[in-house]
């Protein structure tokens, strides 16, 4: 597997998780996510598409879950990386 391409720094990735801009993702994200938790709500067990429905709805959420965690992902690889390059 390839080494993922991240131009950013940790440092960079810090100070966005901080920003005003990831504060404004963030709550739309948390918006969709609330959105989909009251799409499942109104579900009917009767309706056929509801096994493929709820497919689609734990699927979006689990996106956006794994969105909201993204930064912190990236700065993990990013320091991963370093301590290879330090261990070589």
């Amino acid at each position: 597997m390839d080494e993922p391409v991240i131009n950013s720094s940790i440092r960079d990735l810090e100070e966005f998780t901080k920003s005003i801009i990831w504060d404004d993702l963030k709550r739309e994200f948390q918006a969709w996510a609330d959105g989909l938790i009251s799409m499942y709500d109104t579900l009917k067990t009767t309706d056929p598409e509801f096994a493929a429905e709820l497919g689609r709805i734990q699927g979006r959420r689990e996106a956006v879950a794994y969105i909201l965690t993204l930064p912190e992902v990236m700065i993990d690889i990013l320091k991963e990386m370093e301590e290879s390059k330090n261990d070589s």
